[in-house]
């Protein structure tokens, strides 16, 4: 899925305080840091996005029918992230969008891509978690033991 590098930097990060926090060894686990759901973006409308904000270019879809392809909306289930550490994207993708093409134009204008960073950084810190992933708790389902025959 597409996403600002700071999202699962962040989530990764919150990961390893909770790590050094706690010794519950199910923090030793797989975890997925990912966009809000429902706010996944197909590859076209990313390029469409990425192109209107940066003000020109065009792309060209050169995919075939007849050709292997991949899944139209690739997605991470976050859910463990969001419910067992707390953890929730900050950005909507268009601000995420929005960003990479202000530090890319930046780049090959010959800003400093190093104070973009830093710039994105202290925005990141700034904004507070996206709340469209529900405060909901779902119930956990009770699944009977099998019997050996």
């Amino acid at each position: 899925p597409w996403q600002h590098v700071l999202e699962p930097l962040s989530g990764y990060l919150h990961l390893a305080a909770r790590m050094l926090e706690d010794d519950d060894p199910a923090l030793c686990n797989a975890w997925n840091f990912g966009p809000i759901p429902g706010e996944e973006l197909r590859v076209d409308e990313i390029s469409d996005l990425f192109i209107d904000l940066w003000g020109k270019g065009a792309w060209c879809d050169t995919s075939s029918e007849f050709l292997p392809h991949e899944t139209g909306v690739l997605r991470l289930c976050i859910d463990k992230a969001v419910w067992q550490l707390g953890w929730r994207p900050r950005w909507h993708m268009p601000e995420a969008i929005a960003r990479c093409v202000r530090w890319f134009k930046s780049y090959y204008e010959g800003g400093d891509a190093a104070k973009e960073c830093y710039t994105d950084i202290a925005a990141y810190e700034r904004s507070t978690a996206v709340e469209a992933v529900p405060k909901v708790v779902l119930p956990r389902l009770h699944i009977p033991a099998m019997r050996a025959a």
